[in-house]
């Protein structure tokens, strides 16, 4: 096994300890005394006024649906971008672009993110919208739009790299 294997085994078991310290550590935590829970049972619930309350159900459904719905997008932008050779043709361009194959993958993997941000756009959107309708957001669409951008310039900038990175150790 190389060293760049050993290391990232190594690293990838550090981050799962890691993440399983706390999680004991809160299993094996004290109960809460009995005079806290009997005091929070003499206090009234919360209610929301009915139409506040309607409001409420709506918009939750409403993200229920976009959180189910935005996944399911994204993979059929990935079954569409394959089954469509587009991602073949993609990379057939970058080939012609660059002759270094670092180079053609950071061309490819910043193309396929713009591409895939692109294609995810429209539920974001109605998102958006739905947020500002709702009063959840007063955003207007232009800080919105900025946002988005450099969400996108972030994710092409450092996601490109990573993904360069993740395709070298794997092609080693």
């Amino acid at each position: 096994m190389t060293f760049v294997r050993r290391a990232l085994i190594g690293f990838c078991s550090a981050i799962v300890l890691v993440g399983l310290v706390p999680a004991s550590c809160r299993a094996q935590s004290a109960p809460p005394s009995t005079s806290i829970a009997a005091s929070a049972n003499q206090q009234q619930a919360y209610t929301l006024p009915p139409d506040k309350l309607v409001k409420a159900i709506a918009i939750s459904r409403i993200r229920n649906v976009l959180d189910i719905v935005g996944p399911l997008w994204g993979l059929v932008v990935l079954w569409l971008l394959l089954a469509s050779r587009a991602v073949a043709g993609l990379e057939a361009c970058v080939c012609r672009i660059f002759s270094r194959r670092w180079q053609q993958g950071l061309l490819f993997f910043a193309a396929f993110f713009i591409v895939t941000t692109l294609a995810g756009l429209p539920i974001d959107v109605y998102g958006h919208h739905v947020s500002r309708a709702y009063g959840i957001s007063v955003q207007g669409w232009g800080g919105w739009l900025g946002d988005q951008a450099k969400s996108l310039a972030l994710v092409v900038l450092l996601g490109a790299p990573v993904l360069l990175l993740f395709n070298w150790i794997v092609r080693r």
